[in-house]
C-alpha cells in the first residue's frame, strides 16, 4: 500500500464530509504508510490528530466509525 493511496482517502473523506468538527483524530494501526513523514506533514497542515493502536492488538478499532473519522 503506497501512503499517497492514504492521503488520497484522508482528502476523499475530508471532502466527502464537509464541515469537520473542531477536533479529528484519525485513528490508524503503525504501518510504514500511516507513521510516514508524508502523512505526519499532511496531519499537521490539516489539523488532524493521528492516534495509533498498539503492535499486535486487532481490536483496537473496533469503536471507531466506518469512515475513520472521529469528533474528540
Amino acid at each position: 500500500m503506497r501512503t499517497d493511496l492514504i492521503e488520497d482517502a484522508l482528502v476523499m473523506a475530508m471532502t466527502l464530509r464537509g464541515d469537520r468538527p473542531a477536533h479529528v483524530i484519525f485513528h490508524s494501526e503503525r504501518g510504514t504508510q500511516y507513521t510516514s513523514a508524508q502523512i505526519t506533514a499532511f496531519a499537521i497542515k490539516n489539523g488532524v490528530t493521528r492516534s495509533m493502536g498498539l503492535t499486535g492488538i486487532c481490536w483496537d478499532c473496533e469503536t471507531i466509525n466506518p469512515s475513520g473519522w472521529v469528533a474528540a
